[in-house]
């Protein structure tokens, strides 16, 4: 592996995946899971973004006051609280 595979950022990291050469894109991702698996999740939001577009990347506007009326007794409003990634896109 060369230099820059060997850095500690994840950005030189995909740098590093752009030279394998031959291989699809999501198997990049398999092989980066294998080597670097602390980078997967910023290189699938990288994928999602070169392959759909960045509107599929970025979270929605959310107006409490339209999930309030979309909600009843029986539909449940649930909250999925994550951990943030520093995006350096």
């Amino acid at each position: 592996m060369t230099d820059t595979c060997s850095a500690r950022l994840c950005n030189q990291e995909a740098m590093c995946m752009q030279g394998a050469s031959g291989i699809s894109p999501m198997q990049k991702l398999c092989l980066l899971k294998l080597v670097r698996p602390e980078c997967l999740v910023s290189a699938i939001q990288q994928y999602v973004v070169a392959s759909l577009g960045p509107r599929f990347a970025e979270p929605g506007p959310i107006s409490l006051a339209q999930v309030s009326k979309d909600s009843n007794n029986t539909t449940p409003i649930i909250f999925i609280l994550s951990p943030g990634v520093l995006n350096s896109m």
